[in-house]
């Protein structure tokens, strides 16, 4: 199993003068990650700058595969809902800048490798296989799931029919592709809501992503303020942009925002949608990247790689669950929030960039596009576990 830290490297840039802050914090991350790694049978190997990697051994854990998922749900809820909003709460009493978005990713993978002994006494062994190496690359890839863990194909086998009992359930997600191979993927997803008040209800829920920035981050590496504010500044417009337009934003994870709008608030929840993402479409793509395109291109003699966005729209029944941590917005968790953001990944085709689902397209009026402007036309399907899905495109009149 590895887990890894997202925009630690912005966060040192934050803290940059703050050494003991930053210091502290990588400590009390090793700390409650070998806490829970040891509470759910596993074992500790490493610890390599923000990442940790620990193993789960059949040959004295009969339910490996289940406990190492254990292990990484437990510690995904304590980081997001304890560990970090109290370090967050710290850093903004000690510093006036801003503070990035930090983030949690996890992979788990089994197979076999090999423990080689350390010379040096008292060291913990040394992981050798390729395993470790699928590990590491289904963790980068988990950013881009619902709850941040993904786990190979051959852990998926090892686990019990039924995970509900556990609080998650498997589905099936995009395979990880390592030299040659294919490895087949799947994403853990939450059911249970830990005893936290929470409610089924359908809402319209919206996702957006800007494609392009971890090769801008790379270009930037240098003159990290400039990458700090196009983020900060993105941010902000697209909280106002949702409020403008009725919608709540839920998350914002390093380059993406998740948001819904609820019917029981908000009769015109899918049209309100649409509005949004037209609105921050238009502002991103005609006003706020030539902007800094041309701010970036000023200070570097680098090529600024390709920067866009997309958007995913669906709608249908999720979870709301209420933070642990007070006035913090709820998490949402069911299918219709992953269906949104797998119509994000795809929209980077369309040439709108905003994607919909049938059941967003079908609550549209002809009346409505008439009056805003846009046509919705057929795009293309999209299969998800095993589920054929109707995808439409916003089309500007």
């Amino acid at each position: 199993m590895f887990w890894d830290l997202t925009g630690s490297i912005h966060l040192g840039d934050a803290l940059r003068g703050e050494d003991e802050l930053y210091d502290e914090f990588f400590d009390d991350f090793e700390n409650i990650s070998i806490e829970t790694i040891n509470k759910y049978n596993g074992i500790y190997n490493k610890t390599d700058g923000d990442s940790v990697l620990s193993y789960f051994d059949p040959k004295t854990d009969p339910n490996h595969a289940l406990n190492a998922i254990k292990a990484a749900r437990a510690m995904m809820i304590e980081f997001e809902d304890e560990f970090l909003p109290k370090k967050k709460g710290l850093w903004k009493e000690k510093i006036s800048g801003r503070i990035p978005s930090i983030g949690l990713k996890c992979g788990i993978s089994t197979g076999k490798v090999r423990l080689k002994q350390s010379k040096s006494p008292g060291q913990l062994p040394h992981l050798i296989g390729d395993e470790i190496i699928v590990t590491k690359r289904i963790a980068k890839q988990a950013r881009k799931s619902s709850d941040n863990i993904l786990v190979s194909q051959t852990v998926m086998k090892r686990l019990p029919k039924d995970t509900t009992d556990h609080g998650f359930k498997v589905m099936k997600y995009e395979p990880v592709e390592i030299g040659s191979r294919h490895v087949p993927i799947y994403e853990i997803i939450r059911t249970l809501q830990d005893a936290l008040p929470s409610i089924n209800k359908e809402i319209t829920i919206v996702f957006w992503d800007i494609s392009g920035s971890t090769e801008l981050g790379n270009v930037l590496r240098g003159v990290e303020q400039l990458y700090n504010d196009f983020i900060h500044e993105f941010e902000l417009k697209s909280a106002e942009i949702l409020k403008t337009n009725e919608g709540k934003f839920n998350k914002f994870d390093g380059d993406s925002v998740l948001s819904y709008f609820d019917p029981e608030t908000d009769l015109n929840h899918a049209l309100n949608a649409i509005l949004a993402a037209r609105a921050m479409m238009n502002w991103f793509k005609c006003e706020f990247l030539p902007r800094e395109e041309s701010n970036w291109k000023s200070k570097i003699a680098l090529k600024i790689p390709p920067v866009g966005l997309k958007c995913g729209i669906s709608c249908g029944e999720v979870n709301i669950r209420e933070s642990a941590v007070l006035n913090q917005p709820p998490r949402l968790t069911g299918d219709d929030v992953n269906v949104a953001k797998r119509i994000a990944e795809l929209a980077k085709k369309s040439p709108g960039n905003i994607l919909v689902s049938q059941t967003v397209s079908g609550r549209i009026k002809s009346a409505e596009k008439i009056m805003h402007g846009f046509e919705i036309k057929e795009f293309q399907d999209l299969e998800i576990e095993q589920r054929r899905y109707k995808i439409f495109e916003i089309i500007e009149d």
